[in-house]
């Protein structure tokens, strides 16, 4: 089991790795089941909560003293970013059909 300090840290780096735009969007079309259980743990479970709502007075403390300890997205900030990343998956498929209906009239 990790101390943790260092569980806190890999909560940390697992919310910036998996809420990288460019990542986010390949994460949620290849495996959209696995991507949510991590949102639930994110959301849910007491550490990881409590970790990412109390991250700013805690790497305002050590952020000298730890080289690389950045801040991860807040909960809104995590929610704001799927918003976006799945409305935009939600218009360019929208798209997509548009075009094949409108290919389909043409024959």
């Amino acid at each position: 089991m990790l101390d943790p300090f260092k569980w806190r840290s890999y909560i940390y780096d697992i919310v910036r790795f998996i809420t990288n735009e460019k990542y986010l969007k390949w994460f949620l079309d290849f495996d959209p089941d696995c991507f949510f259980k991590l949102m639930k743990i994110i959301f849910l479970e007491d550490d990881p909560y409590e970790y990412i709502a109390s991250q700013h007075s805690f790497i305002e403390m050590y952020k000298d003293s730890i080289k690389g300890l950045e801040e991860c997205m807040t909960h809104s900030e995590i929610i704001d970013i799927l918003h976006k990343v799945i409305s935009n998956n939600i218009n360019k498929e929208k798209e997509y059909f548009i075009e094949i209906d409108g290919n389909a009239n043409n024959f």
